[in-house]
């Protein structure tokens, strides 16, 4: 479901103090309908090294090796918001080794079969919308923090 809080939420976890200093590595994507394994697999490494004219020229087998290199031996968290289609996933799931050392890769989508798709072990936490009191309620402390809603 779009707008209920999900990249607001992957986006206090990746900026969290505590998360910044577990993982050496941390990546934030917005993927969306409309992407390319390219682009995909250079806006990650953006997050990682320096893109040099070397970096763009490479073949989308080679930025895969190179994404595996930089992150081997580290812990990284990688977030892909925003997902479509399980098609970004299986792009790139090759590239994340495996090393057992707490890594993480998390993905938002607004469509609910998205985890049935997944062909790992994962965990699912669904978002429900706001009542419609909480929801009045938020947007009162939004507009007026520091004194009543007249």
């Amino acid at each position: 479901m779009p707008g209920i809080g999900k990249t607001t939420l992957v986006n206090k976890v990746y900026h969290d103090p505590e998360v910044v200093y577990y993982f050496n590595i941390r990546v934030m994507c917005n993927v969306s309908q409309v992407y390319t394994k390219r682009d995909l697999l250079l806006k990650v490494l953006w997050h990682i090294i320096e893109l040099t004219d070397n970096i763009l020229t490479m073949t989308n087998e080679d930025l895969e090796l190179v994404l595996d290199k930089h992150l081997k031996k580290n812990r990284y968290l990688i977030i892909l918001d925003d997902v479509w289609s399980i098609r970004p996933w299986n792009d790139l799931k090759s590239s994340f080794p495996e090393d057992t050392n707490g890594s993480r890769s998390l993905i938002t989508s607004r469509l609910d079969d998205m985890v049935s798709k997944l062909t790992l072990e994962c965990n699912l936490l669904k978002l429900c919308p706001l009542s419609d009191a909480k929801s009045w309620e938020l947007l009162q402390r939004k507009i007026y923090p520091k004194e009543d809603c007249p």
